[in-house]
């Protein structure tokens, strides 16, 4: 088994990443605004650059940056992603765009079942 993680495996349960505060996992998974102007979670798929993948819980209002921080601080801690700088894209027609630190998951109309991936920020150096 290569250590990827399947939604079998997993127990189909997307790992949240949207940090305390967050409405409960429960709720009603769409990325428009409720009408208490919060938004709602969305499960993800976010793969690094070995193929390893894993579902996790997002919001639309989220920042690329942090997104990007909390996946690779997962990947890592379960031995399948070497720690370095990593920047996010997400996958439309078979090819990554790029996204923007600083953006918002909304601002690159992610949504409910897109993939993301992991990439290379900056060449890792061994030793």
């Amino acid at each position: 088994m290569s250590g990827t993680f399947t939604s079998a495996q997993a127990g189909d349960e997307a790992v949240d990443l949207r940090g305390e505060g967050a409405e409960p996992t429960g709720a009603v998974t769409v990325t428009e605004q409720g009408d208490a102007g919060q938004y709602r979670s969305f499960a993800v798929t976010i793969k690094t650059p070995a193929g390893h993948e894993h579902r996790f819980r997002v919001s639309g209002e989220q920042r690329v940056e942090t997104v990007t921080a909390r996946a690779v601080a997962y990947f890592v801690k379960h031995g399948e992603l070497a720690e370095g700088k990593y920047v996010l894209a997400v996958m439309r027609d078979g090819t990554p765009e790029d996204m923007t630190a600083s953006a918002r998951l909304e601002d690159y109309g992610v949504r409910e079942g897109d993939v993301l991936v992991l990439i290379v920020g900056e060449p890792q150096v061994d030793g």
